[in-house]
């Protein structure tokens, strides 16, 4: 019984229960159809090989087994109830992990959708049709394959083929419904035997024959024995085509106009990217929303092959039109007055860079929602507007970011405090010039002094009380 315990390593828990099976002659024997990490009643207990079934003493009654691949990407749970002899547990991960799998691939085919080869310049589909088809309609899918904006693809010969065969590379792919390597540059997904233009007369029937290439065999170069050209079983199209020694792919997450170099380039929708052909080196891409809420521009390095320009503007363009909501709403509303303290704030700050008088003198000439009497706030009333529950979404200091603020208040920097303060011995004094507090309500520690004169993402946010 010692040796169990010692050799185990396992808690007291898992330690009596072997103890209990070592008594009672009850044990598990757990076998998996794939390399896991597995644990009992939740308790590791190592790695489990698929060639190495493992025998464990437990005690009477249910036990939890649970397992993982190695990377994680399969699990599964399950009960085995021990009450007589030995209890067989089979742990089943491949179909599971080869769905994963599958996923994965798509993702990453929809994600990236083609390949370059680097050596030749040709441009390979990610994936192949995915379904058994005969030569002819392998030739047509290709013919019609509307990816990525062209409209050539084609049948590969059986040399093109050959030449993304790579014996040194194993990539993971459901073929012919079940899980296998295969050996193919790119991070293809062949899904079976991939057609080739490539034909030859037949001896016997008038019908030509063509021949395929199979990745899973390290190459099958055969020139088809039984597969004459309306064979279909397991026979894919794997799309391949040229293109312009340099191309500009690009797309965007929402309708807009485009310029490239400063040359109109019309409408470019979200779901109809554009390739044009252009020189190498660097070019200018500009787009604007339709409404002409947003607007940017980017440079993109152009090289040998096909280059990816992906305009993003829906996320600048929700923030914006958000943006616009506050505007909208602070010029209708214009004040908030804090039911905790009675003090009436200003909806929005400034809004541009200012330093210590001027945002005084701002908020002393200030006339909003018909009063003359504004100020700059404490330290203290800033600090009785701040809330960390409160997540606001703004423009502040040039960067999207949360504050904390009650009263949906807009704020675009620091908030300058009538509070003054120094800090003797900072590279910031000048000339004896004073110091004053100022509040950041987008960061834990929000307070912080500086020198009157600093005016950088500084503001004047103004207060009154409401009932003078």
């Amino acid at each position: 019984m010692k040796n169990i315990c010692s050799l185990s390593l396992l808690s007291l828990g898992l330690c009596l229960s072997a103890l209990a099976g070592a008594q009672t002659g009850l044990t598990l024997l757990v076998k998996t159809d794939m390399d896991c990490n597995w644990k009992l009643d939740g308790r590791p207990m190592g790695q489990l090989k698929a060639e190495h079934a493992k025998v464990v003493p437990v005690s009477p009654g249910k036990h939890l087994i649970q397992a993982a691949t190695t990377d994680d990407l399969a699990t599964m749970s399950t009960e085995a109830e021990v009450d007589s002899g030995q209890r067989v547990v089979e742990i089943q991960l491949t179909s599971q992990y080869a769905e994963k799998v599958r996923k994965q691939a798509e993702a990453e085919a929809a994600l990236h959708p083609t390949w370059t080869d680097p050596d030749t310049g040709l441009m390979w589909a990610k994936k192949d049709n995915g379904s058994d088809l005969e030569w002819n309609q392998a030739d047509a899918y290709c013919s019609n394959l509307p990816l990525e904006g062209y409209n050539d693809w084609r049948l590969p010969t059986i040399e093109e083929l050959e030449g993304i065969n790579d014996p040194s590379v194993t990539t993971e792919t459901v073929w012919d419904k079940g899980e296998f390597d295969v050996h193919v540059k790119g991070n293809l997904q062949p899904t079976g035997w991939a057609w080739s233009s490539s034909q030859e007369p037949d001896r016997v029937s008038d019908i030509p024959r063509a021949r395929y290439f199979n990745f899973k065999r390290m190459g099958d170069l055969r020139p088809a024995s039984f597969p004459a050209r309306n064979w279909t079983f397991n026979m894919r199209a794997l799309c391949v085509r040229h293109f312009a020694d340099v191309t500009l792919l690009v797309k965007t997450d929402m309708d807009c106009n485009w310029k490239l170099d400063g040359q109109p380039m019309g409408l470019l929708k979200a779901d109809d990217p554009k390739v044009v052909p252009v020189s190498p080196g660097e070019h200018l891409v500009q787009a604007s929303t339709i409404d002409g809420l947003v607007k940017i521009r980017t440079n993109v390095e152009a090289h040998q092959g096909q280059n990816r320009a992906e305009i993003r503007l829906k996320g600048l363009h929700e923030q914006q039109l958000k943006i616009q909501q506050a505007e909208a709403e602070a010029a209708l509303h214009p004040t908030w007055t804090d039911p905790a303290t009675g003090l009436m704030w200003a909806k929005k700050d400034n809004g541009s860079d200012v330093n210590w008088n001027q945002a005084s003198d701002y908020c002393a000439k200030l006339q909003l929602a018909g009063y003359k009497d504004w100020r700059l706030p404490t330290i203290e009333e800033l600090q009785g507007i701040y809330d960390p529950s409160v997540n606001i979404k703004t423009v502040f200091d040039y960067n999207v970011i949360y504050v904390h603020v009650k009263g949906s208040l807009k704020l675009t920097g620091w908030a300058w405090s009538s509070s003054r303060g120094t800090a003797p011995g900072s590279p910031w004094i000048k000339n004896g010039s004073g110091w004053a507090w100022l509040f950041n309500f987008g960061i834990e520690e929000p307070r912080r002094d500086l020198p009157l004169g600093f005016d950088y993402s500084t503001r004047a946010l103004c207060v009154r009380h409401s009932g003078e």
